[in-house]
Formats: C-alpha cells, sequence, structure tokens
C-alpha cells in the first residue's frame, strides 16, 4: 500500500489549501480561492497520475467558493 503526502507549491500564494481548510472557518460572505494540493508518493516522490490540476492559460487551478451568511429563524408567527 503506498501513501502520499499532499504538496501546496503550484497554489497561488492567495490561495487556501482545499484539503485543510474547514466551512467553519471561512467567514460568511467572502469569496475565498481554495486550491488542490498536488499528491505525491512518499516512498519515491512521484507525482500521483494527473497530477496538479491546470487552466487552459497554463495557470494554477483553484476554486472560489463563498460561505452564505447564516439563516435566522425567525421565532414569532403572524397568523393572518
Amino acid at each position: 500500500m503506498s501513501a502520499f503526502t499532499t504538496t501546496y507549491e503550484y497554489c497561488d500564494a492567495d490561495a487556501l489549501p482545499a484539503e485543510t481548510t474547514t466551512v467553519t472557518s471561512l467567514l460568511p460572505d467572502q469569496f475565498y480561492k481554495l486550491c488542490p494540493g498536488q499528491q505525491r508518493h512518499t516512498n519515491n516522490g512521484t507525482n500521483v497520475p494527473l497530477g496538479q490540476p491546470r487552466c487552459g492559460d497554463g495557470t494554477n487551478y483553484s476554486f472560489l467558493l463563498s460561505r452564505p451568511a447564516p439563516q435566522h429563524q425567525q421565532k414569532q408567527k403572524i397568523a393572518i
């Protein structure tokens, strides 16, 4: 069984690591850039097939996401 390590050397400096960033650590109503790490075999240091995804123009691939604002539940009900 092979073991793997994750490296973020090809991620943009302003990107968060996708594998270790939790949703609860993100502030609501802000956009974040998440970068998937590149998996490497720990036994020989080679990259896992397919490696780091790249955009068509050769730039680093990242996901943009936003944590929505929490929905406040209305405790009071109005009868019409």
